[in-house]
């Protein structure tokens, strides 16, 4: 139960009836649908109620959802006063990667991660009331994903065996987001020494502000060869990584996140 709002309406009761307003009609959509890109949706959710609504993952790239509290009503009736919110989640097979609070007194939220989960994922974001059935939340709520093309990661490369491709001298992007595990591998054209830079970006205006990312470095037998922490957001360039290597010598990297969101970069130089 929600202490403020409903302390909230039973003062705009007692200071005037007009404080309060009948419900117009509205077109909000019905739960429970599926959320495309680019679109806006009215919604509402009845108290001690939760809503899912799905997003299907288009193709190769990155996405973050928006949530707008709109009003609330009592037994019919608009509220005009008060501060209130809508509890969200983000859950793909079970798993949340991201809850929190989305307030009236903040205007639009955004998740604070973009995502990116491979074509065809589907990803339930769950808005919840948490007041009596009385009270109807009314949101709205909307999703927006870049597909990227070129040298950016392909999802779903969570294991070694779907590990993406590095060639030298070619920078790579990916997203680093919760519960997120990216493997790439490289294989040295020729004999000499390589070396291995990355970069934490704030190109996404995402989670970085707490961001931390483990860089494991593995031979083909999965032995640890390097490790290394990419921390905070600074737009520059860190040696993770430098060992000559021969003709044909493969090594595998494994970045897990550890905190935070943020797009990353990847470049291996000779």
């Amino acid at each position: 139960m929600r202490v403020k709002k409903a302390v909230a309406m039973v003062l705009a009761i007692a200071l005037s009836v007009s404080s309060l307003v009948t419900l117009p009609k509205s077109n909000v959509k019905a739960a429970g649908f599926e959320l495309e890109n680019g679109k806006y949706y009215d919604v509402v959710v009845k108290g001690g109620t939760t809503e899912t609504y799905t997003f299907t993952v288009p193709g190769n790239g990155y996405f973050r959802f928006y949530i707008t509290p709109d009003y609330y009503t009592y037994d019919g009736e608009i509220g005009s006063n008060g501060e209130w919110w809508m509890s969200y989640e983000v859950v793909v097979s079970n798993k949340t990667y991201e809850s929190g609070d989305a307030w009236n007194i903040d205007g639009t939220l955004k998740t604070q991660q973009q995502f990116s989960f491979a074509k065809g994922t589907k990803v339930e974001l769950k808005i919840s009331s948490g007041d009596d059935s009385r009270y109807e939340d009314h949101a709205n709520i909307g999703v927006i994903y870049t597909e990227c093309s070129g040298n950016f990661e392909t999802e779903k490369n969570d294991k070694k065996s779907l590990a993406n491709t590095l060639k030298v001298n070619k920078a790579y992007k990916a997203v680093s987001c919760s519960h997120d595990t990216d493997w790439f591998v490289f294989t040295a054209p020729e004999t000499g020494k390589y070396k291995l830079a990355m970069m934490a970006s704030d190109e996404l205006n995402s989670w970085g502000y707490e961001f931390e990312m483990s860089v494991n470095i593995y031979d083909t037998s999965k032995k640890v060869l390097s490790s290394y922490e990419l921390k905070g957001i600074d737009n520059s360039w860190e040696k993770v990584y430098q060992k000559k290597l021969k003709k044909g010598q493969k090594i595998f990297i494994k970045n897990m996140q550890v905190s935070g969101s943020a797009l990353y970069k990847m470049k291996i130089k000779k």
